[in-house]
């Protein structure tokens, strides 16, 4: 058997999103999942605003949940849902934190059964289990009302996020989130990347995940936690 404090490091990824180093962890065993919940919140006391992007990978034959995806400004958690084989207070209680904000993009579309802002239920070993999942922002439409620019509504992320980085112009020293100049290379190679990713969309059935894998896979919900993020910082600084 490995060791724990080897199975634990075999998860960890270290992937550029936004411009920025983001410690992605991969979370495949159950006995884990507590502590690594418990390190995801910890890192959100430090980001100010308590945006958390959401997303969920999806099986594409039985449409079942792979992933579960959270993220903060540089600190994302993947949870394999397959080897989660109850379901734990720890993450029943961030889902269910309404001190949170999530922000996601076509969450209704992928997971058309779940609710949001009220009980759902799911399987566990058989035995029907509730849990509340908390509303889920949908990052278009933040966008929209905050910039007050309605096309906003119906553009793709990646115009979005050029969007926001256009009119983010809230210069705060104390953001360790400070907005990219639209320009800058990291964030446009991404975006010029993002054609070929979508040629190669992961197995998400897989155990095992290369850094691509990884940051194609964290990429919306990365992408949604910064742009809910500038448009939170816009709306602190409006008088």
């Amino acid at each position: 058997m490995i060791p724990t404090k080897y199975l634990l490091k075999m998860g960890i990824y270290e992937v550029e999103c936004q411009g920025t180093k983001v410690k992605a962890i991969l979370v495949d065993h159950e006995a884990f999942l507590d502590a690594k919940i418990v390190e995801f919140k910890t890192s959100l006391q430090n980001q100010g605003c308590p945006v958390v992007g959401i997303d969920f990978k999806v099986n594409s034959c039985d449409k079942k949940v792979e992933l579960v995806i959270l993220c903060g400004q540089n600190h994302c958690l993947l949870i394999k849902v397959p080897k989660i084989h109850s379901f734990p207070l720890s993450l029943q209680g961030v889902l269910a934190d309404r001190n949170l904000c999530f922000v996601g993009t076509g969450i209704p579309d992928k997971l058309p059964g779940l609710t949001l802002g009220s009980e759902n239920w799911v399987s566990v070993a058989g035995q029907p289990r509730s849990f509340y999942m908390n509303a889920i922002v949908e990052v278009c439409d933040l966008a929209a009302k905050v910039l007050k620019k309605p096309k906003l509504c119906k553009c793709g992320l990646a115009e979005l996020d050029t969007e926001v980085r256009i009119n983010s112009t809230v210069a705060s020293t104390a953001s360790s989130w400070s907005p990219s100049p639209v320009t800058d290379s990291k964030v446009m190679e991404e975006k010029a990347s993002l054609p070929e990713m979508i040629k190669c969309i992961p197995d998400w059935k897989a155990v095992v995940f290369s850094d691509e894998d990884i940051k194609y896979a964290i990429y919306d919900a990365c992408t949604c936690c910064f742009i809910g993020y500038k448009m939170l910082e816009l709306l602190d600084a409006t008088n």
